[in-house]
Parts: structure tokens; sequence; C-alpha cells
């Protein structure tokens, strides 16, 4: 590739997690946008309390409405991260979440943590309020160094630099403020690191906690509700973190490619009468910038996912810029141009809006359908809709390409281009299709009971919802995604085996042992241990074969399969012999066994060691199998082994008689005296 093309590459979404009003995974949250949910809601009475900070609070200013996430963000596991309970009390629940999604956001991707360690790998994070920081300052603590404390716990940089150093990166690490398009910016700093090879895997995305009571800004509030674009927009806690990658080395890791991001944009509203007053030109400079960064044309786009705050001045404005951005009315397009807003459902998501407004984006990807748009209000009749539509109901999505609009309250302009990926077809020609797997194995671990426990139900929710389909042996990979695409614990560790989700499932649901054991029981002995598992592979030699060997292996494990076809190449090429001819044949032929065993060795061990397992003590090779062992250790190339065993037939086999092979029960002095009487009296020509 080009530096050209490089730095126009798009970019992957691999991976993702977040946490929305009335949604914490994408099932949930895709449930509600078809069925036109509204998950703004009165805050909860019991965030009234005094010992919360609220204090002197009307009744007016309790009943304001707001989008909720549905966890306690008050509540965090710091032994997990390792933090010590003062350094935790200075640290923003914000920075704690984006801890957590992070995490998840790799389990989404099918990336295990400690991949990380060590990589240039990127954190990019955009939030907005420190509201958490003025709680601190509130509460009036004199503790040595708080100052100090307070910037690394609350600042958006930490933020961004903690997740760094808990999984280890060294690549770009950035926080960023720009108001209701902070998320979005951190997106596309994203972008650019990617495509300038700076990094080859970023976390981007942003947070958004409320954590003060609305008395400060209750007048500012019951005015939105006012709103007459499509929707009504309230604020709402809300996070979101994506896994980025360059879409060439997203397929060539076999990444699961959630939509791509052809296009970033970004403008800043300068020539306002104040900051933080958009404009027509303002924004539509972001858009166009978007399209050209995509090379595309206006045309080519259907569908917008409007920024939508609500506001009497910012919506008109906005709509007047994509009439413009995309040439509405140039009578040039040939459909109308759809525009929605998730924000109708959830709120205003303020410093994460870029990144909920992809979300939708990547689920209607994935479904296939625009969600009908939910109306709360009538509609602005200052603004022009001609050439523009609405979704009343859920729409077929044909085409491949949509934007996401993203605008901050500092004048700072966000826009993505956003394609659908059809994933390739497997092929059904492939053994690994023909055959369903025999026995599933789910493996699971965590730090603590607790934990291990709700991961389990996690399973459980998972499964419940799995959809099996025809052809693609999707359970498999569900079980393989958990074994390699997950960091597994020591301290607590369990398996659940079934032939079938319903047995997958039961073994789950009953604790019984022919799936899991309860946590009581599967903690782990060996957890002091300071090193890693002593490991050693034994590679046998002949006498081990039989016909057929392996070959159920060959037909349901693609890592084996793809070793062993690698040793076969090379065996045609060498000897003119097709080891796949002896599995699937019982008859007796010279040499096919001795390479078949080492075929499967070599295929055994390079499996083993794809999924983890390496030999850390020793390698040890009797007969035949120090062949094996010597290619193990790297001693010898795949293509002098395989030489080295098919020279057998020429130099030893071809020149032998028929014979058999005898174990004797003796020790060495008395072999070696029997070698001596039968070579003696073989020598003298009196052999019986």
């Amino acid at each position: 590739m080009t530096s050209e093309t490089a730095r126009e590459e798009p970019v992957a979404i691999v991976g993702v997690a977040f946490r929305l009003p009335g949604a914490n995974d994408g099932a949930t949250l895709w449930k509600n946008l078809m069925s036109r949910t509204d998950s703004v809601g009165v805050v909860q009475s019991s965030r009234w309390a005094i010992e919360k900070g609220c204090r002197g609070l009307k009744d007016e200013e309790k009943s304001v409405r707001a989008g909720f996430i549905d966890i306690d963000v008050d509540k965090f596991d710091s032994t997990f991260w390792g933090l010590s309970p003062l350094e935790l009390g200075f640290i923003d629940p914000q920075a704690r979440l984006l801890l957590q999604l992070s995490w998840e956001a790799l389990e989404n991707a099918g990336i295990p943590s400690k991949s990380l360690r060590g990589t240039a790998a990127s954190v990019l994070v955009g939030t907005w309020r420190d509201e958490y920081k003025d709680l601190i300052l509130t509460a009036g603590t004199t503790e040595g160094g708080e100052e100090v404390r307070r910037y690394l716990g609350c600042s958006t940089g930490n933020s961004a630099a903690r997740i760094a150093q808990f999984f280890g990166t060294i690549g770009p690490t950035e926080g960023i403020e720009a108001g209701c398009s902070a998320s979005s910016c951190a997106i596309g700093a994203a972008v650019r690191h990617l495509r300038a090879k700076r990094t080859n895997l970023a976390l981007a995305g942003g947070a958004n906690l409320i954590l003060k009571p609305f008395k400060a800004c209750y007048h500012l509030l019951v005015g939105v509700r006012c709103f007459k674009l499509m929707l009504m927009v309230l604020r709402e806690l809300t996070e979101g973190l994506s896994v980025l990658k360059r879409v060439t080395d997203a397929k060539l890791d076999g990444d699961n490619i959630l939509g791509v991001i052809r296009g970033y944009g970004s403008s800043q509203d300068g020539l306002s009468r104040n900051v933080g007053t958009p404009t027509v030109d303002g924004e539509a400079k972001a858009m166009l910038a978007a399209l050209e960064d995509a090379a595309l044309t206006p045309q080519e786009i259907g569908w917008i996912e409007m920024h939508g705050t609500g506001t009497m001045v910012g919506d008109p404005i906005e709509v007047a810029a994509t009439r413009l951005a995309y040439q509405v009315s140039s009578g040039k397009r040939s459909n109308p141009l759809i525009i929605t807003s998730i924000k109708a459902n959830i709120g205003h998501t303020e410093s994460v809006s870029g990144a909920a407004g992809l979300l939708k984006v990547l689920l209607a990807m994935k479904y296939g359908s625009i969600p009908p748009q939910l109306l709360t209000a009538d509609l602005n009749p200052l603004i022009n809709f001609d050439g523009l539509l609405i979704p009343k109901i859920a729409q077929e999505w044909k085409g491949s390409l949509a934007g996401v609009s993203s605008f901050g309250i500092t004048g700072t302009n966000t826009h993505l281009i956003l394609e659908r990926v059809v994933p390739l077809a497997a092929s059904k020609t492939d053994p690994a299709l023909r055959e369903r797997t025999p026995l599933y194995i789910l493996p699971f671990s965590a730090k603590s009971a607790g934990a291990l426990k709700c991961l389990k139900k996690k399973h459980i929710q998972a499964l419940e919802l799995f959809e099996e389909q025809d052809g693609d042996d999707l359970l498999a990979a569900y079980c393989y995604s958990a074994s390699t695409g997950r960091h597994h614990f020591d301290e607590y560790r369990s398996i659940a085996i079934g032939c079938n989700r319903a047995e997958l499932l039961h073994a789950l649901q009953t604790d019984s042992k022919s799936g899991i054991e309860a946590p009581s029981q599967i903690k782990n002995k060996s957890i002091k241990r300071t090193g890693p598992t002593p490991i050693s592979f034994l590679f046998p030699g002949h006498g081990c074969q039989y016909a057929g060997m392996g070959f159920e292996l060959y037909n349901t494990c693609s890592t084996y399969r793809r070793y062993f076809d690698e040793v076969n190449s090379h065996v045609i090429n060498i000897a003119g012999i097709d080891l796949l001819e002896w599995l699937q044949d019982d008859k007796d032929k010279p040499v096919y066994p001795v390479l078949c065993i080492f075929a499967l060795e070599y295929s055994l061990l390079n499996m083993w060691m794809e999924w983890g397992v390496r030999p850390n003590l020793c390698v040890v090779g009797h007969s035949l199998g120090e062949v094996a062992a010597a290619t193990a250790c790297g001693v010898l190339s795949l293509a002098t082994a395989v030489r080295l065993i098919a020279s057998l037939r020429q130099n030893v086999m071809d020149e032998m008689g028929p014979g058999q092979m005898a174990v004797l029960m003796a020790d060495e002095s008395k072999t070696c005296s029997m070698i001596y009487e039968y070579t003696k009296k073989y020598r003298m020509g009196k052999l019986g």
C-alpha cells in the first residue's frame, strides 16, 4: 500500500461496549429503537439524598426528566483493577466506567487484553463534565497531595492514560474535550493515527455522567423539552467505546467487522457571533470534509443520523447545513435523504453524542433496517423538510452508506461517513461446515467467585438469545471466541460442556458435574505460583499410527487442518505422496505411516501453540518423534524435516526386507549381550 492510499484507508470498527439509558447491550438497544421506546424518565428519588450533596432542592427541580443508565456508578471493583481505596476515592466515575468499557470492548472484539501489552495501541477519550472534582472540592477534605490526586483522578487526559497504563500500551494516548462532539473528535483522532500507522489498534469513545443535582441548570433544561423538530431531548448519563483497526489489518486478523469508517471531517464555527453559536456554513464544511475524505459524492449517502439537540436555534441550522452539504435541493438526488436522531429515545448524550449515533448506525447495518423515529413533539415549522424523510415506520435499508453528525457547544463540528460491510459467505464445501462439532467446551474464569457467577449468568443470557444458522456452526465460533478472545484468570476457572446449545445452557444453569462446578469448588489451588505452568511436549515414534488417525480432527478443526495441509504440500512436492489418501484408506503403504505420524505431530504442535499452550520446559522425541521434536525446537525447518523422513524410503526401507519389531524386557547389559551373540551367529552364518 502506498503512503497516499494508506492515508485514505477505511477504518474498521471491530468491537463496541456502552452504557445508554435503557440499554447496556446491542440487542436491548435495537429492541428499544425498533419499538420507539422513550428511555427518558424522572430522576430516581434515592438520588436526592443529602449525603449525595443534594441540599435545598425544590420539588420542581427534583422532577426534572433525564436519561439514566441502569448501573450504580458509585460501585467499582477496585481489586480487579489494582487500585487502592485512597486512589479510588479521587478517580472520577467516568474514568472508572471507561476502564470497564475498554475491557468489555476488547472482549466484544475477541481480542485478549494481554495481547496489547507493550504494543503501540492507542487510547483516545472524549469527555466534557468534571462534576466529580466539584464534589471532592465541596467535601472539603484536606489530605496531603489532594490537588495532584484530583488531577490524576478527574482530568480527561488521565482518563485515557489510566486505560493505557492498565493494559500496558505505548501508542498515542489523548484526552479530548470538545463539548458535545468530544467522542467524535476522539474517533477522528483514532482514524488519523491508524492511517498514519502510528498505531495498529485504537480504543476510542467518550463518557458523560451527571453526578451533581440539576439545581444549577434547571432553568436551562425546562425549555429544552419544548423542542419541535422531530424529537424531545434531555440530558443523559452515558458512556461508549469502540475498538478500531485499519480494514486491511482487521481482515487479516479475521475480525468481525461491525462497520467501516470511510471518512471523517471536522470544522470550527470561528466566524459565529459568539462561542458555541452554530453556523450553517461551519456545520456544512464538516460534512463536506468527511465526503472528500471518503472520496464520495453527496448523492451516494442515503441516511444521516443527526445531532438533533432539540434547540430552537440549533436544529434549523443543522437541517439547513445538511441540505446544503448533501445537495437536497439540487435536484440531483433520486430519493429523499433520510434523517433520524437517537436522542429522541435516550436524551442528549452530550460529549458521547457522536458515539451514540454511531452505535445506532452499526446496529442498523447488522439488521439491515433503519429504525422508526420516535416523535415526541410537533415538527418545527421553521424547518424546510422538502426532500427529507423522517421514517415513522422501520425502513428496509437497501443502501450501504450513512453519515453521523455531532456538533459541540465549543463550536467544534464533526461528521463521520460509515459504510456497511457484507461479510463474505463461508464456502459450503469447507469440511468444517459439513458436520457439527460433536462437543462444545465453553471456558470462563474470573478473579472472584462472585464475578464468576456473574459471568456465568451473562453466558446464559447470551446463549438464550443465540441465533443459530443452517450450515454455519456459530455455536462453535462462540466457544472458540470465549477460548481465544478472552483473558483467562488463574483464581477461578471452569467450563461448561454440551453437545448442543440446550446442553450448554443446562450445564450453566444446573451447576452439575457434567457442566460447571460450584464456585466454592473450583478455586485454583495454585494461584500463589509465581511462574508459568511447566509444560513439556513428548513426540512418540513409529508404532502409534493407525489408518484414519487425525482425520476427524482434520475435518472439524481449521487450525489443525491448515498446518496438516502445509506439511502435505511439502510431502507432495518432495515425495510425490498425498497423505490424505492414506488417512482415508486402511491399506498398507510403505513410508505413508511415518510421514503421517510426523504430519500429525507437527499439526498438533502448532495447533496447541496457536491456542496459547507452548512447551516451556522441554520437548522430547522418541524414535521418529525426534524429528518432530527437532522441528519444535527450531533445529529443523519443515521442508528439511519432510525431506529427512522421505529419504527413509530410499535409504532404508527400500533396502530392507520384511521384518518385525520386538520389545525386550531386559536391562542395558543383558540387551548388549544378546546383540553381541546375535551378531556373532549372524556373521558365522549359523542363524536358525
